[in-house]
């Protein structure tokens, strides 16, 4: 991290969003993912990836699952072409998020699958890919992205520079992402006829995808594997699975918060659902800040992340006493 400039440094260690040092960061990460495929290229005779892979922007999460698999599944002749002008496409700016309509290569039913199985659901065989949505939950998806862009900006531009695709499933999952897959928000079919689920999601996956990125550059706890418990897990997890629960449920706050304050009547979403979702996450927050102030071992950054999360507990709670002391005068 020593390397970063200042103002990147500073985007790591706070739950604030400045989507242009993310950009940044994104594609220094991304760079160096793609330094994996292309160094496989120039070591089977193929060096003219190397341009490429300087230039990269966003690998699609096909491409980060093909650079992780490697040690494991060297390249092909026959994939070089694929990978090539993978590599340069991936070298142009980054279209907004989409809904996966194939598979090519089964990479993103793997992908969930390892989602899952990271979240301890049982029956992980159980995951398949829905590649071809209806249009209830097209509509669905529709509404919520037009909610959070109306309702942050910022948030809005950070998801679409994090996140490639969603990947709709069915099975034992609510959503998840996963590290080799970088980039896929996997979201399940069976709760996306919701727009308000979705709205949650877009913040909920986006907040880790974010918080992950911040992770490829620095460490926050000392104590990242000690167990902890939180309310959005029964079984105990690592510490460092708490500070994301806090960070994405900062994260949902805001935004939900945030669309209360710019739709005062009405909107995309149900308001008095908003307002219901607001106070459970105010709540959730609350606890999991609670139980990881007692268990966590901060580093710098950490103490630095620490705080922002705190001054986002003391700014929902303050918000949640106002509207209280409305409701009693009204």
């Amino acid at each position: 991290m020593s390397s970063l400039p200042s103002e990147l440094r500073d985007q790591l260690r706070t739950v604030d969003i400045h989507e242009r040092d993310t950009a940044r960061l994104a594609a220094i990460y991304h760079r160096s993912v793609a330094r994996l495929l292309t160094g496989a290229l120039a070591a089977s005779g193929h060096p003219a990836g190397g341009d490429l892979g300087r230039r990269v922007r966003r690998l699609p999460p096909a491409l980060v699952r093909r650079a992780y698999s490697l040690p494991d599944t060297p390249i092909s002749d026959t994939e070089v072409p694929g990978l090539l002008s993978d590599l340069e496409a991936a070298a142009q700016p980054p279209a907004p998020a989409g809904v996966l309509t194939h598979d090519d290569g089964s990479w993103a039913q793997e992908g969930a699958v390892r989602a899952t199985r990271a979240l301890a659901a049982d029956d992980h065989g159980a995951i398949e890919v829905v590649a071809d949505p209806s249009t209830v939950v097209l509509e669905s998806l529709l509404k919520a992205r037009a909610a959070l862009s109306a309702s942050w900006d910022a948030a809005w531009r950070e998801h679409n520079t994090l996140v490639d695709c969603m990947v709709f499933a069915g099975g034992p999952l609510r959503s998840a992402t996963n590290q080799s897959t970088f980039g896929a928000v996997y979201i399940s079919i069976d709760e996306a006829e919701d727009p308000l689920r979705l709205f949650e999601v877009l913040l909920h996956e986006t907040g880790h995808h974010s918080l992950a990125l911040r992770e490829r550059f620095t460490t926050f706890l000392h104590n990242a594997e000690t167990l902890s418990s939180h309310p959005l897990r029964k079984d105990p997890r690592p510490l460092r699975g708490t500070l994301h629960a806090a960070f994405v449920l900062a994260r949902i706050c805001r935004g939900l918060a945030r669309y209360l304050a710019v739709h005062p009547a009405s909107g995309p979403l149900d308001r008095e659902e908003v307002v219901v979702r607001l106070r459970a996450n105010r709540a959730m927050l609350v606890s999991v800040m609670e139980g990881m102030g007692e268990a966590a071992r901060w580093t710098e950054d950490g103490e630095a992340l620490h705080a922002s999360l705190l001054a986002v507990l003391a700014e929902q709670e303050t918000a949640a006493h106002e509207v209280a002391e409305h409701e009693v005068a009204a």
